[in-house]
């Protein structure tokens, strides 16, 4: 009787560690399909909008970059805002950080639209910066609850500036790979977008850390992205 009982015990922790064990395998076998299968989010060089804005007495034009879902098809992000993480503005010292947080963008339209976050299927759009007819290039962070921008984040920039920023999109899902982009503006204002373009110019550019610590990165290959 004793030794029925012990192969009863012995059977029941027996089925107890199978069903651990199968329970381990579902939650593995759930995460890899949904790192496999999931949203997959890029932010890619966006452009300058194909209006002008009135901000009286000037006029303004705003630079809004992309958040891609490649997965959009049958799987969307969800809870997705674009941040910036880093700034770094031209000295003569070299390319300074002068922001190092996380500092999410407003999306377009978001006075219409409400929410901070959104969610991804087909494209969105936020916006980085705009450029006004004064000499003023000044990013656009999201807002406080008065419209406010956070006293401490460093948003407006008078007369010739080089900045890099670099972007983020994060999402309940899962996050972008970083982007890197470089924004050279000689303080001088054109009307068209073409025009502005030339004198405000936006590109992909490497980071500064992986300029510094990638051996993969060699002068020519960092001097490519400039």
């Amino acid at each position: 009787m004793f030794w029925q009982w012990l192969q009863g015990v012995h059977m029941e922790s027996w089925v107890a560690i199978l069903i651990g064990a199968c329970g381990t395998w579902i939650i593995a076998i759930i995460a890899i399909g949904d790192r496999l299968i999931g949203p997959r989010l890029r932010v890619r060089k966006g452009e300058f909008s194909g209006s002008l804005t009135q901000h009286p007495p000037h006029s303004a034009r705003y630079y809004v970059v992309p958040v891609w879902n490649s997965r959009r098809s049958f799987r969307t992000a969800h809870e997705v805002h674009i941040v910036l993480t880093r700034i770094e503005k031209s000295t003569e010292g070299g390319r300074q950080i002068i922001f190092d947080e996380i500092m999410p963008l407003r999306w377009v339209r978001q006075e219409l639209y409400g929410p901070l976050t959104r969610t991804v299927g087909k494209d969105q759009q936020a916006v980085l910066f705009f450029v006004q007819q004064d000499g003023l290039l000044a990013l656009t962070p999201a807002l406080g609850p008065k419209g406010e921008v956070a006293i401490h984040f460093p948003s407006d920039y008078w007369g010739p500036t080089t900045l890099w920023v670099t972007l983020q999109a994060v999402s309940n899902e899962g996050d972008s790979r970083p982007i890197c982009l470089k924004i050279a503006w000689n303080g001088e204002w054109r009307n068209d977008k073409v025009g502005l373009e030339h004198v405000c110019n936006v590109l992909r550019a490497v980071h500064q850390d992986t300029m510094k610590f990638s051996p993969a990165n060699s002068q020519a290959e960092a001097a490519r992205w400039k």
